[in-house]
């Protein structure tokens, strides 16, 4: 048997009687060597193009187009959701608003916002962590409780100041309107605005811009659908806050916790007279 050597080519071996030959440039530093899959010449894993064909790596021509179908879909499911959300928002602008009302738009929007939540196939394991960080249920708890405070302060200052119209967050025609209005305005909206805004909206929006993008479009749309100039002020950095939340420990539980508790707290200032 000879061996010879090559600057490019690694060592050419021969033999009488099964003769071996390594087919593929040879260099010490690679670690590992992939085959391309339209001609089958090996080379240097992770190449961008044949060195051979020129074609591009199957791998990567199968990965852009899932990117590309994921990017599509996302767009698809927004659109249908915005479309739903229109809707709604335009029964609710040319009806009559009862209790009654309120609690079928309520409970209509939480079925819908189910169907768009779990139809993501895994999505559901951010609602709970498997682990809760005291830290920053502290956090939370200490935000929830002071939230309403600054934001009734702000807006009672602002209604003030400004001549605005002040409107109250609980319809004394339900049978108890506290009762009611902690389901359909403090219970409902941390369950299931979180579940949108933060759960499958922040998913989609993650897919199509990244997770910046999905922090600020999230929390753009949530102060947007509250339909009140005055809560912009408030509600975009109360979004971003939450949002940053489910940023960081990839759960929606914490931001269910404060959501609550601030809505809670407004509705209690509000019925107290404050």
């Amino acid at each position: 048997m000879r061996s010879e050597s090559n600057p490019d080519f690694g060592p050419q071996l021969e033999a009488k009687s099964s003769p071996t030959q390594f087919k593929f440039p040879f260099h010490p530093q690679w670690q590992n060597v992939e085959a391309c899959g339209h001609c089958g010449y090996t080379q240097e894993a992770g190449f961008k193009f044949c060195v051979s064909c020129g074609k591009r790596p199957l791998l990567v021509i199968k990965q852009e187009q899932e990117d590309r179908a994921d990017f599509n879909n996302s767009l698809r499911v927004l659109g249908f959701y915005g479309i739903y959300f229109a809707i709604l928002m335009i029964i609710s602008f040319t009806l009559n608003e009862t209790y009654q009302f309120d609690l079928g738009v309520s409970i209509g929007d939480a079925i819908i916002t189910l169907v768009f939540f779990f139809s993501i196939k895994g999505l559901w394991r951010i609602i709970l962590p498997k682990k809760l960080h005291l830290q920053t249920l502290l956090t939370v708890l200490t935000l929830g409780i002071a939230s309403p405070l600054l934001v009734h302060k702000l807006i009672t200052f602002l209604t003030v100041h400004f001549k605005l119209i002040d409107y109250s967050l609980i319809d004394f025609t339900a049978p108890n309107p506290l009762l009611f209005a902690l389901i359909t305005t403090a219970l409902f909206p941390a369950i299931f605005e979180e579940l949108a805004f933060r759960g499958f909206l922040y998913h989609y929006l993650e897919k199509i811009g990244g997770a910046k993008m999905a922090l600020l479009a999230s929390s753009f749309l949530f102060a947007m659908v509250h339909f009140s100039m005055i809560s912009l002020i408030w509600l975009f950095p109360f979004g971003l806050l939450v949002g940053y939340l489910r940023q960081k420990h990839n759960t929606l539980i914490y931001g269910i916790i404060l959501h609550f508790m601030h809505n809670v707290g407004v509705i209690l200032l509000d019925w107290n007279g404050y």
